[in-house]
């Protein structure tokens, strides 16, 4: 069993670590928001006060945070991952960021002396817990080898895409459709509902049509029944939005439907749904549909 860093331990990143925990694995874990940690360390972990003390020992370093600039800070500093990692250790960041930060993560840490993986997720609270989850993994053919069995001790799928880059790309072009998936359904069950359809009949019938994603499989019965903890926030989904459209601009590629999902992130955040689970953004294109405001309360 390895020695495992872990800096982010929100509601994805402290399901990871459940995982590397519940699979006999020596897990030192920061977080900055130590309280997020204290189930954790019920379990075992060890609660290291800086990233780099999370680092510190260990074989694989993994990250999940936010958004590119708290990789960034993560990273930097006499406190950080970098000052702490051994030359034999692989760092591997599993943050939903951009192309340009994921590849300044990995110059950064290989002017460190060490190796690095961007190894972003598809998948969600339950997916981890049935151990489902998918890594896209960008970086040396190599080192994804050394870190296979740690992986496979979280997730039952890893899919080598190239480099950094080209991972946290293949990571916004999934993004990209969670958040229209979860609009366009939205708008569906509230079409059907304008039509004497009661909605949670509305819910069941298209989660039983051909437009059941996987992903709509959880997420489409948080529009009625929210989970307690966000799995995924309109903030977060509306960020990534933002990542996919600069990227597309870069190449120049017109993303007609992303543009029009934004503009509905953008509102169902201006109401106060931000901090709320995607889902919600069902409600507020209710509120906006400036009509019975009073329902799926």
């Amino acid at each position: 069993m390895a020695t495992v860093g872990f800096v982010g331990l929100g509601v994805m990143g402290g399901n990871i670590a459940m995982r590397l925990l519940s699979a006999g694995h020596v897990v030192q874990g920061y977080n900055r928001t130590t309280a997020k940690a204290a189930n954790l360390a019920d379990l075992g972990m060890t609660v290291a006060a800086t990233p780099r003390a999370a680092a510190q020992d260990a074989s694989v370093v993994f990250s999940m945070v936010s958004d590119g600039e708290a990789l960034r800070q993560v990273c930097a500093g006499e406190s950080g991952i970098l000052e702490g990692l051994s030359t034999e250790a692989i760092f591997v960041d599993l943050s939903t960021v951009g192309p340009v930060a994921s590849e300044a993560a990995r110059i950064a840490t290989e002017e460190h002396g060490c190796r690095f993986l961007a190894a972003p997720v598809s998948g969600s609270v339950s997916t981890i817990r049935a151990g489902n989850l998918l890594f896209m993994v960008g970086g040396a053919a190599e080192a994804l080898d050394e870190v296979r069995p740690v992986l496979l001790d979280i997730g039952s799928g890893i899919m080598h895409v190239g480099t950094v880059q080209q991972a946290a790309a293949m990571k916004l072009a999934v993004n990209l459709s969670v958040a229209m998936q979860v609009i366009a359904f939205s708008e569906g069950v509230l079409l059907a509902e304008r039509y004497g359809v009661e909605p949670r009949r509305a819910v069941d019938i298209l989660l039983g049509s051909v437009v059941a994603s996987p992903m709509l499989a959880y997420r489409g019965r948080f529009l009625l029944d929210p989970p307690e903890a966000a799995w995924f926030t309109v903030a977060l989904a509306r960020k990534d939005l933002r990542i996919a459209q600069d990227m597309a601009e870069r190449v120049d590629l017109p993303l007609w439907s992303a543009s029009a999902a934004a503009q509905v992130l953008a509102a169902a955040e201006a109401l106060g749904f931000g901090d709320q689970e995607l889902a919600s953004v069902g409600r507020a294109l209710r509120a906006m549909s400036a009509r019975d405001r009073d329902g799926w309360q």
